[in-house]
Order: C-alpha cells, then sequence, then structure tokens
C-alpha cells in the first residue's frame, strides 16, 4: 500500500517597518534622519553667584552636533530668543547680556545631524549679581589677571574625572584625569587642585587629603586634561570610595567646583 505526504504552503507576509522597528541600531551605525535627538538635561542657571554674567551648565547629549541657547522672560517661554551666534559646542555659556535686577528663564536644544535639533530642555532661572561687589577692578571676573581672586569666582570648571582602573590594592598608586575648561577669556590666577579620599560622593571636612597641586595662567576658554598620581593610604579595608578633586581659588577649598571618581579596593 502506497503512502502520500502532503504539504500545505501558506504564504508568510512580513511587514517589514514595524520588524525594523524592533532591531536596535548597532553602536557606530549612521543614525539618519530617523533618530530623535534627545535635549539636554540638567540644564542649571547661576542664581546671583556671578557680577557680569549669568553661568548655564548642563549635561552632554549622545549624538550632539553642537547645543543652541535660548532666553525668555518667563518659565512659559514668552519674549523666547536665541542667545550667542549659531552651534555651542560645549556644555556651558556665559550670558554677559544679563542686567541687575531682571530674573530670565533659559532652555537650551540640541543640534544633531542634518539639521535636525531636539526640543527645548525645561526652563531654569538665572540672575546675575544684584548688588555687584566690583568696585575694585581685579574683582570683575572677565577682566582679572590677578594673583588674588575674590571667594565666589571660579575660573576652572570640572567636566570629566576618572582613573586607569576601578580596582586597586591598598596603598597603591592611582593615575587620577581630570577634564577641566577655563570659561573665562583670560589666564587662570593662582588655582589649587586638592584631590580627597571619601566614603561617599561628598566633601566632608575630616575626609583625607591625598595630593594637592597648584596652576596659574592656564589658556583662556580652553579645555584641557591634568593627570596627577595620588598615592592611596595603607589602612584602607575593601570597599568602595571616591576620589574627589576639588578646583577653587586659591584656599577656598569648600567653595570650589568638585568633581568625583570611584574606585574599589580588594
Amino acid at each position: 500500500m502506497l503512502r502520500y505526504t502532503f504539504y500545505i504552503i501558506t504564504p508568510l507576509l512580513i511587514h517589514f517597518s514595524s520588524l525594523c522597528a524592533q532591531v536596535p541600531i548597532a553602536f557606530g551605525t549612521s543614525m539618519g534622519e530617523s533618530v530623535t535627538i534627545d535635549a539636554p538635561r540638567g540644564l542649571n542657571a547661576s542664581d546671583g553667584i556671578y557680577d557680569r554674567f549669568v553661568l548655564l551648565r548642563w549635561e552632554a547629549v549622545n549624538h550632539a552636533k553642537g547645543y543652541k541657547v535660548f532666553r525668555a522672560n518667563d518659565e512659559k517661554g514668552s519674549g523666547l530668543q536665541q542667545l550667542g551666534e549659531g552651534i555651542q559646542h560645549s556644555t556651558w555659556f556665559c550670558d554677559y547680556s544679563a542686567v541687575p535686577g531682571v530674573s530670565y528663564f533659559y532652555a537650551i536644544a540640541t543640534q544633531g545631524n542634518q539639521g535636525k535639533a531636539s526640543s527645548l530642555s525645561p526652563f531654569d532661572k538665572g540672575y546675575i549679581r544684584n548688588n555687584p561687589v566690583a568696585e575694585d577692578p581685579l574683582n570683575l571676573l572677565s577682566d582679572n589677571s590677578a594673583v588674588a581672586v575674590p571667594l565666589y569666582q571660579r575660573f576652572l570648571m570640572i567636566a570629566d574625572t576618572y582613573t586607569d582602573a576601578n580596582l586597586y590594592a591598598k596603598a597603591s598608586t592611582v593615575t587620577v584625569t581630570v577634564d577641566l575648561q577655563n570659561i573665562f577669556t583670560k589666564e587662570t590666577p593662582r588655582t589649587e587642585l586638592r584631590y580627597y579620599l571619601s566614603n561617599d560622593a561628598k566633601l566632608h571636612w575630616d575626609d583625607q587629603l591625598l595630593l594637592s597641586r597648584y596652576y596659574s595662567s592656564l589658556p583662556g576658554e580652553k579645555t584641557f586634561s591634568l593627570t596627577n598620581e595620588v598615592q592611596l593610604p595603607k589602612d584602607l579595608i575593601a570597599q568602595e570610595y571616591y576620589i574627589i578633586i576639588v578646583a577653587a581659588p586659591e584656599g577656598e577649598v569648600m567653595r570650589g567646583e568638585l568633581g568625583s571618581t570611584i574606585i574599589k579596593i580588594h
């Protein structure tokens, strides 16, 4: 007796549009116009810290070509205008057009490829010092070339802090690199970098000082890296620690700009 096997072939329809939407884009692949650019996060506008400008800082966005800075009269965006010329390539901006006694509302948009731009970030209010303390020309940030720096002046901003590895033995040497930005047009006066060891990401008075270095005449409006080696204490136990770096006018550590990186002791 003969037996036959029958196969029924059914056409299979694949919707490529929905299939492609579920496939992640590989790292390094050209993003094209189909990818939405995120608006910057973490926008912070200075509140009465500086006499001559409002300092804006925000977090970097992946695949950003640059940023555009906007200012409005209120948090609803009335009177919105772009500040600066073209695209900003840094993650900070100084608004020198601000006047005393006026509060401004700032927002940032990310500029991507093919002219694509993100929506605006949430607005953040900022203003300059209402009662300037700049009778003495040495107090003016934009004109300062003196060694003595008033307490509120911060010339160096920390962009990033990292180590050559993450796992160390106690008493070992750690190479620490700090990416810095001198946000002003003039060379920096004498500035101190201090390296502390902490159990958390906050600086405390009793945290151990590992290293101190002084720098002066760093170029204006430049981004650069400084690398130093620090020696870890011999009495560390196996746990996570933070190396906290402070960039501050000489002697004013607790008013300085902070950056930190985490390490583990085995």
